[in-house]
């Protein structure tokens, strides 16, 4: 009887978790998708890249997430280009994350009712969309699965009888795999931690010495190390590996004090959003989020009173909200490294990063809960269907915001106003349609809000390109780089115009340039390749195409320009 409740309450949990995602599967690839899958040569490699993922950044830059990468090449060997396949990936991996959820909640002996409204918590939260319905969202399934495996294993290796070394074992693979998956699994360390303190109950100390003296923090502190080391031979550096961009996370280069200052308020904002999910955006870069400034702002007053009161409440009530406690401290931990309390991170803020996180709500809610339930079963329970029929509803609509870049744009305007991203990227899409009268309004006024965006800049000199307007083109180019000198499509850009106007030594310079920047790049390879061909040498030119396709297959031109350059090697040969 109690194994068919208990199969009963799991496929409640996974109906919960499927259902409020199922209209995200016809989505089709919107925003950073394209980038890291669509464009990426890589991804659409026949072999698996191995060396690669596990040899370069997943992004420019030193993140390093092999592993992620490694799955989206998996996903286009075996459903091809198509959205539905990865969509319903990233689905199926959100499934397994909540039946983990109410595992990992069980085992820290919160009740099974608290575990399993935990569980329903965490399957419908509207907080999650961004990580399921982007499918670059994905890192955040991968690494949170991993991290809830691997104090699963952990806390089995306590049990009494249990084969301690294979589920230590078993934990150090999942937190390495983790980590592989995207760097912030490092946080399981210190929620190991919070789950000791939770199945133990005699303090933080007698946990952490347990923790030692079983060999279990030396063991995971080890797999940290290591892949600490493994970075730094890679990359040379332990942090993102390129300076972060004010427009992404101007707290990077702000005072202390107001980076603090300013991460609170958003702190209790990410709460404020966990509890009542109704303004949700995809993007909250410059000048979307006005800084803590000075000490005297009134959001920050309210933010730490908010915090004093809800730590003041949870220590009224230690003896009786064990679970609250534990999820508050499952929170915290879990949230550190993205907080941008302890260190500037690449964002100032993101929804995704609060799907680990968001166990730790899940759990202080469950275990709410299962009180209410004990106390008043009525009114508690009508009170949590509504929760999660209110949350469920939230994801439904929410995930129809990133169908396609389209909707996901027009959304992240109305929610983020000040972004000067969202203007960019709505200027990208209305060039891409050519409706350029929109678009050149949509870079300007991503200038207006972030004067140095070199990407809005340059988005103007490629409507100006698209349109034949050569000097248009030229001068915004040309701005571009004296915003960022390292631009390499703004190079490559003005090679080609040079070299359509039959200014070879100009168009030779300028692919020399972008050259000097990635000597790698196969577009300037390519650029360069028409030039020797324009020259008449025709032996070059070759060389520089076969380089080119070596590089990268399908890069645009190659393959004609190596044709042209064989055929008029011949006719030439042939002449003499």
């Amino acid at each position: 009887m109690r194994s068919a409740t208990e199969s009963l309450r799991l496929g409640v949990l996974l109906l919960a978790a499927a259902v409020p995602y199922l209209n995200s599967l016809p989505n089709g690839f919107a925003f950073d998708d394209r980038g890291m899958i669509v464009e990426n040569a890589v991804v659409r490699r026949e072999s698996a890249p191995v060396l690669e993922a596990f040899t370069q950044p997943y992004h420019p830059g030193a993140l390093y997430r092999p592993l992620t990468f490694l799955s989206y090449w998996l996903n286009h060997r075996t459903h091809g280009l198509t959205p539905f396949g990865f969509h319903l990936v990233n689905l199926l991996l959100h499934l397994v994350a909540t039946l983990l959820v109410y595992r990992l909640a069980l085992s820290l002996r919160v009740g099974r009712a608290a575990a399993w409204v935990a569980g329903l918590i965490f399957a419908v939260h509207p907080l999650h969309t961004e990580a399921v319905s982007s499918i670059v969202g994905r890192a955040e399934l991968l690494s949170a699965i991993a991290v809830l495996g691997a104090l699963l294993c952990a806390a089995r290796s306590r049990r009494p009888g249990a084969r301690r070394g294979a589920w230590l074992a078993g934990g150090a693979a999942l937190f390495a795999l983790g980590l592989l998956c995207k760097e912030n699994a490092f946080v399981f360390l210190p929620l190991l931690l919070v789950a000791a303190w939770m199945t133990d109950r005699r303090g933080f100390r007698p946990a952490l010495v347990g923790l030692n003296l079983s060999g279990e923090l030396p063991l995971f502190l080890g797999v940290g190390v290591a892949y600490l080391a493994l970075r730094w031979s890679l990359f040379g550096t332990l942090t993102v590996g390129e300076e972060i961009s004010p427009l992404d996370n101007p707290l990077a280069h702000t005072s202390t004090p107001v980076r603090l200052g300013t991460a609170l308020v958003l702190l209790v904002e990410s709460l404020g959003q966990l509890v009542l999910p109704l303004h949700l955006s995809a993007d909250y870069s410059y000048s979307q989020i006005p800084l803590v400034e000075t000490p005297g702002d009134p959001r920050l007053a309210l933010a730490l009173a908010v915090l004093c009161a809800l730590a003041l409440l949870l220590w009224l009530t230690r003896s009786q909200a064990t679970a609250a406690i534990g999820g508050a401290l499952f929170f915290l931990g879990a949230f550190s490294l993205t907080a941008n309390l302890l260190f500037p991170i690449g964002t100032i803020r993101g929804e995704r990063l609060l799907y680990l996180p968001s166990v730790g709500f899940a759990v202080a809610l469950g275990g709410l809960a299962a009180t209410g339930l004990r106390r008043s079963p009525r009114a508690t329970a009508l009170l949590l269907a509504v929760v999660l029929l209110g949350y469920g509803v939230r994801t439904w609509t929410r995930n129809r915001d990133w169908a396609s870049d389209a909707t996901l744009f027009a959304a992240t305007l109305e929610t983020s106003p000040n972004s000067a991203k969202v203007h960019h990227n709505l200027g990208f899409l209305a060039a891409e349609e050519k409706r350029y009268r929109d678009a050149a309004l949509s870079f300007r006024t991503a200038l207006r809000i972030y004067p140095r965006y070199q990407e809005a800049a340059f988005g103007i000199g490629k409507m100006y390109h698209d349109r034949g307007m050569t000097a248009g083109a030229l001068r915004w180019y040309r701005e571009t780089l004296a915003l960022d000198p390292r631009h390499l499509k703004a190079h490559l850009n003005i090679g080609v115009l040079h070299l359509n106007a039959g200014r070879l030594t100009a168009a030779e310079e300028s692919f020399n340039h972008g050259l000097a920047i990635q000597p790698d790049d196969a577009r300037m390879l390519t650029g360069l390749g028409f030039v020797r061909l324009a020259e008449g040498r025709f032996d070059e030119a070759r060389a520089r195409f076969e380089e080119a396709r070596r590089i990268d297959p399908d890069v645009p031109d190659a393959g004609r320009g190596l044709d042209l350059a064989l055929r008029r090697g011949d006719v030439a040969a042939q002449g003499s």
